[in-house]
């Protein structure tokens, strides 16, 4: 066969675009085939190889000599078109990317399908297909750049059209940092609001928009981010797309091992707040996996290397940072209840003798308590008579468990304080699995199958050993999909895939599960538990004392199933999409609280070991003893309910990409988005409220206010018949289960075109496009609705007689049994549910949420140009819109009757202040549910004789306050000019360049409560980002310019490699409360970059404390103004490849964050009457960092 080899100049017979296509993570071939004249060639048929799984994929140019093949996996490819009397045309080292769409534009010539014609060259930069704007990054950059962390979603900051929060836009994003990964907006939307997808599959802890699973970096094929899509396939988010790909197995194996370390000694020290002459904390890491990717060969069963394929993944992490704490603890004596040691140290300023508790009288309002001989709580101490006091058992099962005294130092004092020296480490542990099978069943169907599973787990404040200090976090991410494609014709496709996550953590102490009866507590603390741990002991007194246990933190469980299909069609010049995006969600969670009981000793002049109920506490020990006594001077115990929420979503698509004419493509669809409100398993939720309805207290406050109001010479008071105390809430039920209704369906329609000149063959391109996009609300901001009265606290009473003497003891701390609307006696009170309905709540504040909400919604508008010179260099500039629309807001219902009343002083107002705190007869004593444990009946306002005007001026006065949530009357406008420059590698340089200016502005906060939205910045205001990415060979050693063909040479200078990623983003607007300033505006010259220093004028400023505006004010002063210091971060790489034998390649590494260790100080004060107003007394980015690592690649 005769080959007719063609120089790189061939890329002229054709045009190739990449641009990415939301949770379409494969790959799209599309392009249209012509004779030499420019007449289009109908049935020619195009063969498109995967060349590292020798997969192939079939599809035939229609009679406008268009074709499109959907659905390939990323990777290289070669293309291979054959059409009767035209040579062959092959194309090698097309590279498809994740979510991209290729074109190729070809023109075949006349000649017989023996021969071929070859073009080399690489994929042409611009995009002349659609008007999708974002970035990709390979897997070339994403292994050789820096990455502090090495988590994917550390790049997200950095890429075209993200913006991330001033705080976190240069810190450290370690696989399990999910919260900080995901603070960045994409083009203007809120911060993490954005969808974030493995493989096309939502990846997220839960509906707060969190990160999931992250991948190690090895395993990863790509990042991509959407900023504008019209393509309807992208949903669910009122910001962008952020997608990691990644990768798969080959016909040839292929892997990596890494590790990585960095320690105390590569850090540098924060010169702000290490003291001068002291090191840094100690700290180390290290962070370890590896890759393997290969062929499956079955004998007898799957022989062909090009079909069945599989790739592992591993990551470890393990991380201390220790640090030391001083404690005091009891010394052996004490715990015997021998205080005699304490005597001893008695002076005219320091007091150390104990008290009796029992042995308290009382002269008037005056209580007298005998000393304690000795200070020993028992019958004898050595030699030395005593109380004969019992001590606690509880405590004695504590002090088993409790280390002795360890230390002596400068800062011991002689009754024994600071006399325990413990490390007190944080440490991180973490792993994580991953495979993926990839099967080519023939070569019209292909199936994936992918799972992954991580484990993090750490723990801190283990300055005890055993189980009485320290807690634990604990979290277990897994999930995967299969996603199967299979091609019917050249003009019909499918591709279906289902997909689950979940995200399970556990927050708790370390003693959690063990039964508390193990310390002696009573049956009905561990038979009432919501989860088992020791109950937690605190501690006050005149030094440090480390509190015993803690309470269980929160569990959550948060799954995720979607189920997504998409029928790809082509119809002349027409592709046309349909698809659907099915999703349940369902969270699970319980917060126990004190589930085992809290109990706190104070040492203070009403506790039961001080002389009297005026006398001072002593100078140290009495909280010990108190403890000794089993005495608390406080606690409490909670029941919590545990809950399940459930929501579903749905989204049905349509679209049509039209190829109007060679040059010019517009694409339309719509998209429409339907959901279910969140429901609580056991309707266990509040479902509304009903403002005009009357409760339990209605009737007897109307009549008693009207007696008060004749009474009463206080002109504003509202009249009896504008005196409304009504308004109640309403429970779920099977037939109203949920807190909010939604609407039948949102509709997003999408519209976008891309046009080439002919004149610029295929090296310019204009764009623009036009997108809604609705962000839903179950599945976003985790809106359940209050479950009032499903969780209940029972109060320790430490005394019944005004600390005469003790009620009880730890030994028995809730003695007196209550019940619950008639229900058995318990200890401890139990949750009430809905049973106090209409009442629920009252003398307390409520929330309720806006009923029939409106969706928010995003519309997105975009034009750009791009432009390529020669073969390398791409020159972008674009605009971003984005207006967002019904954002929600909590209103302060019941403040909006004040707002009349408020000062316009910009000082404070005496005279308003004085009336509106002025004392008035309360008219809802008594009037609320007076029930044991009713919810209202131990209130201020039913229990109180006196209440303020303002309270009556309020709407529904029998609540505190009451808040009205999900109210859509928040919006705002984002624009944005953004500029590019990239580079593709030739002579050993690549780098990007990305510049983006923009304004986010919004009304996103009230004035004064209850009352109209300001209007200005918003808090995800970063009007400049500036990211550069580089990659530099040095031109030293083989293939390269200097010294290529010396071995030696190659060894010593060849071979290395520098990246770098420099990072320029405003400062964060400073925020400020309702200052009284007379001076200009434009005087305040902010000068960010100081350190103990006022960082802007501080002269117009009212500092003096008395003359502050308060709450009674109109707000005259602008809630954000002036930015903290900017984000200036260079981080920096030098690696080094050796050669080891055939494809094994050793790569040792250094990086360098924050290389050139710029400060990035904190936020200045903006409190005018505190003495650091106007300073940053912080630091908020870390000092340098180095690391070293190796990698073996193969």
């Amino acid at each position: 066969m005769k080959r007719i080899s063609m120089a790189a100049g061939a890329l002229a017979l054709m045009t190739v675009i990449a641009s990415a296509s939301a949770q379409e993570t494969r790959a799209t071939l599309t392009g249209h085939v012509a004779d030499p004249t420019g007449a289009t060639i109908p049935g020619a048929t195009i063969v498109v190889t995967d060349t590292d799984t020798g997969a192939r994929t079939t599809g035939m140019s229609n009679k406008a000599g268009d074709f499109t093949i959907p659905f390939l996996a990323p990777g290289p490819y070669s293309v291979d078109v054959t059409a009767p009397g035209f040579r062959t045309y092959l194309h090698k080292g097309l590279t498809l990317q994740t979510e991209q769409t290729v074109t190729e534009n070809i023109k075949m010539e006349v000649g017989a399908t023996s021969e071929t014609v070859s073009v080399t060259g690489e994929t042409p930069l611009v995009d002349i297909a659609n008007a999708t704007t974002g970035q990709v990054l390979t897997a070339e950059e994403v292994e050789d750049l820096p990455s502090n962390g090495r988590s994917p979603l550390g790049f997200g900051h950095l890429m075209y059209g993200a913006v991330a929060k001033g705080k976190h836009s240069a810190s450290q994003v370690r696989p399990f940092d999910n919260s900080t990964g995901s603070d960045f907006s994409i083009a203007g939307g809120n911060s993490q609001s954005n969808e974030i997808l493995m493989n096309g599959v939502p990846n997220m802890e839960d509906g707060a928009r969190i990160s999931g699973y992250s991948p190690n970096l090895d395993a990863v094929d790509s990042i991509a981010i959407d900023e504008f899509s019209a393509n309807v396939a992208l949903g669910d988010t009122a910001g962008g797309i952020f997608n990691v790909n990644t990768k798969s197995g080959t016909n040839v194996f292929h892997g990596s091992a890494e590790e990585y370390y960095s320690g105390s000694r590569p850090l540098t020290a924060n010169p702000y707040t290490q003291p001068v002459g002291t090191q840094a904390a100690s700290t180390h890491f290290n962070q370890f996996g590896g890759t393997i990717g290969g062929p499956i060969i079955i004998p007898k069963l799957m022989t062909h290397r090009d079909k069945l394929f599989f790739f592992y993944a591993f990551e470890g992490y393990i991380g201390k940072s220790p640090a030391t704490v001083i404690e005091s603890v009891p010394t052996a004596a004490e715990r015997k209840g021998d205080f005699s040691a304490l005597l001893a140290l008695n002076s005219s300023t320091k007091n150390y003798q104990l008290y009796n508790p029992y042995t308290a009288t009382q002269v008037g309002t005056t209580i007298t308590r005998q000393p304690i001989p000795n200070n020993c709580l028992v019958a004898t101490c050595g030699s030395l008579p005593g109380a004969g006091l019992t001590l606690s058992p509880v405590a004695q099962a504590y002090f088993a468990l409790m280390p002795l005294p360890n230390y002596s130092g400068s800062s011991t004092g002689a009754d024994g304080e600071n006399n325990y020296f413990a490390s007190d480490p944080t440490v991180n542990n973490y792993k994580s699995n991953q495979a993926q099978i990839d099967w080519n069943i023939s070569r019209s169907n292909r199936i994936k199958f992918e799972a992954h599973r991580s484990n993090y787990l750490s723990s801190s404040g283990l300055t005890f050993p055993g189980v009485l200090t320290g807690t634990t976090a604990d979290t277990l991410i897994w999930g995967g999909q299969v996603d199967d494609v299979h091609t019917f014709s050249p003009t019909l496709s499918l591709e279906t895939r289902l997909g689950f996550s979940r995200y399970y953590t556990d927050s708790a102490p370390t003693s959690q599960g063990i039964n508390p009866t193990t310390v002696n507590m009573p049956g009905y603390i561990a038979s009432n538990s919501t989860l088992y741990a020791l109950p937690n002991m605190t501690f006050s007194d005149a030094s440090t004392i480390q509190a015993l246990s803690g309470s269980p933190g929160s569990l959550e469980a948060f799954d995720t199933l979607q189920f997504y299909a998409v029928v790809d069609k082509i119809i002349g010049r027409h592709s046309l999409k349909i698809g659907l995006d099915i999703r349940s969600y369902k969270e699970s969670n319980v917060t126990p609280g004190a589930a085992d009981g809290t109990y706190a000793f104070k040492a203070g002049s009403a506790d039961f070991v001080t002389a009297s109920n005026s006398a001072p506490n002593q100078a140290f020990g009495g909280a010990f003893a108190l403890f000794d006594l089993g005495l608390p001077t406080s606690g409490s115990y909670n029941v919590a309910t545990k809950f399940q929420y459930d929501s579903w979503y749905g989204a049905y698509f349509a679209q049509d990409d039209w190829k109007a004419t060679h040059n010019f493509t517009v694409s339309a669809g719509v998209r429409v988005d339907h959901e279910t409100p969140d429901v609580e398993s056991n309707n266990h939720l509040v479902a509304g409220f009903i403002p005009g309805a009357a409760n339990a207290s209605t009737a007897a406050a109307e009549a008693n206010y009207a007696k008060i109001y004749a009474a009463t010479p206080l002109t504003d008071l509202p009249a009896p018949a504008s005196f409304t105390p009504t308004g109640n809430v309403i429970y779920a039920t099977p037939g109203n289960r949920s807190a909010y209704q939604t609407a039948t369906a949102y509709v997003s329609p999408r519209v976008g075109f891309a046009y080439s000149p002919d004149f610029a063959h295929g090296t310019l391109a204009i764009r623009g496009g036009f997108a809604i996009y609705v962000n839903p609300w179950g599945d976003y901001a985790n809106n359940w609705g209050p479950s009032y009265g499903f969780t209940q606290s029972t109060s320790f009473v430490p005394t019944a007689n005004a600390m005469l003497s003790p009620a009880t003891n730890l030994s028995d701390p809730f003695p007196t049994g209550t019940s619950v609307l008639g229900g058995p006696a318990n200890p401890i009170v139990q949750p009430y549910g809905s049973a106090y309905g209409a009442n629920t709540q009252l003398g307390s504040s409520i929330t309720y949420y806006y009923g029939p909400v409106k969706i928010p919604y995003s519309e997105h508008y975009t034009l750009d140009i791009q432009k390529q010179l020669g073969k390398t260099w791409l020159f972008e500039a674009g605009y971003v819109g984005d207006h967002q629309v019904h954002n929600y807001a909590n209103l302060a219902a019941s403040s909006t009757p004040l707002l009349p009343y408020l000062s316009h002083s910009p000082v404070l107002d005496s005279t308003v202040t004085g009336y509106l705190n002025a004392s008035v007869a309360n008219p809802f004593l008594g009037t609320m549910p007076a029930a044991t444990t009713g919810p209202a009946a131990t209130t201020g306002l039913n229990t109180g004789s006196k209440t303020t005007v303002a309270a009556m001026l309020q709407a529904y006065p029998e609540y505190t306050s009451v808040t009205e949530g999900l109210d859509p009357i928040e919006g705002g406008n984002f624009n944005s000019i953004l500029f590019k420059v990239k580079k593709n590698m030739s002579y050993g340089l690549q780098f990007e360049f990305n510049y983006i200016h923009s304004r986010n502005m919004g009304a996103t906060m009230f004035e004064n409560p209850g009352g109209n939205l300001w209007y200005g910045e918003t808090s995800s205001d970063f009007p400049d980002h500036v990211s550069v990415t580089t990659l530099y060979l040095l031109p030293f050693g083989r293939n390269r310019t200097f010294f290529n063909h010396s071995k030696l040479a190659d060894e010593i200078i060849g071979g290395w490699q520098v990246t770098g990623i420099y990072q320029f983003l405003s400062g964060t607007p400073l925020s400020w409360g309702n200052v009284d300033y007379t001076g200009n505006y434009s005087g305040f010259n902010n000068s960010p970059h100081q350190f103990g220093k006022p960082t802007f004028n501080t002269a117009g400023f009212n500092t003096v404390s008395a003359q502050q505006p308060n709450s009674y004010n109109y707000r005259t002063f602008p809630q954000l103004l002036l930015r903290s210091d900017p984000t200036n971060n260079f981080d920096f790489s030098l690696l080094k490849n050796f050669s080891l034998w055939e494809r094994f390649v050793l790569q040792p590494r250094l990086d360098a964050f924050n290389a050139l260790n710029h400060p990035q100080f904190g936020a200045a004060s903006t409190s005018p009457t505190s003495s650091s107003f106007a300073e940053s007394t912080s630091q908020q980015n870390v000092s340098r960092q180095l690391q070293l690592g190796v990698h073996i690649l193969f």
